[in-house]
């Protein structure tokens, strides 16, 4: 099976998971995701007591988190891509093993 994530979806992970490490809740963080053809993708993460900056794994594991907390899905049975394009921006593509 094949998932595909929105850039909306992949900020919604990041703030998910952010609440994880720096507590609060989802609605208080705020995410800028970022890609750079030299650095690869990163999310500059924030919230009242913290900021953050999330890189490329870090932002696989947030989706894996996600949809282990949220759907139930066991993060070692996915595999997450993270794609850019100029028209769709970034998103992610997610192989459920």
């Amino acid at each position: 099976m094949k998932l595909y994530f929105s850039e909306q979806d992949i900020i919604d992970s990041c703030c998910v998971f952010a609440t994880r490490h720096h507590g609060g809740h989802p609605q208080d963080i705020e995410v800028d995701l970022q890609f750079d053809q030299n650095r690869g993708f990163s999310a500059d993460i924030r919230s009242r007591f913290a900021h953050t900056l999330f890189y490329e794994q870090d932002i696989v594991d947030s989706i894996a988190f996600y949809l282990a907390e949220y759907h139930c899905f066991v993060p070692e049975h996915l595999r997450v891509d993270l794609t850019f394009s100029e028209l769709e921006k970034i998103g992610a593509e997610i192989i459920i093993a």
